[in-house]
């Protein structure tokens, strides 16, 4: 059953990298279908999917480490986490502070007048709140601490905060996928399923 369990989590892993590198590709080549699953609606931002590739090397490394393959997960997972962390940490400060950090166009320019987008290149909040779960998760992967035991219910918090909006796209109620006009941008549909499925 744990083999099961492992085989599922590198499909899932590899799923979200995939995923991650075709928004990233959408985004680097202006491919408006690559960065929207749904012709207008709002895009998966390009530190949305930067994180994403590697949310999915750190879920891909904890289902080595859980195999017996401890070795470069030890490595893999911290630095996976670290970039994650530099992208979402600066987001959520800047959020939260009411600031632009110049992040959310570092790489690419989303336009000013952003489909469903509080600010271009900028997050859904939960979005940020995720990975920041996620971050938190696959550090307690490796940890023999009693907190370790806190990895499920961080998961059923990620799922739940995934699954929320895909309800609210099925009924088509903004609020549901956490759009909030000029407060918070909506979370795209395939940030939502990625998130489920993570």
């Amino acid at each position: 059953m744990k083999l099961l369990y492992v085989r599922i989590s590198q499909i899932i892993s590899y799923v979200t990298i995939c995923i991650g590198l075709i928004v990233c590709i959408g985004w680097i080549f202006d491919i408006s279908f690559l960065k929207s699953i749904i012709p207008d609606a709002v895009t998966m931002k390009f530190s949305t999917s930067i994180s994403f590739i590697f949310s999915g090397i750190t879920i891909y490394f904890i289902s080595k480490y859980n195999e017996g393959k401890i070795g470069i997960a030890q490595i893999a997972v911290p630095i996976s986490g670290f970039i994650i962390f530099l992208f979402m940490a600066t987001l959520l400060t800047a959020y939260v502070f009411g600031i632009t950090s110049g992040i959310e166009q570092l790489f690419v320019r989303e336009s000013s007048d952003a489909i469903k987008s509080s600010l271009p290149g900028m997050p859904s909040f939960p979005t940020m709140v995720n990975f920041i779960l996620i971050i938190i998760a696959g550090m307690l992967a490796f940890s023999e601490s009693r907190f370790r035991k806190l990895i499920t219910p961080i998961g059923y918090v990620i799922s739940i905060i995934g699954i929320i909006p895909i309800v609210g796209y099925a009924i088509n109620q903004p609020i549901l996928y956490y759009y909030i006009d000029n407060a918070n941008s909506a979370m795209a549909i395939h940030t939502s399923i990625l998130f489920a499925a993570l």
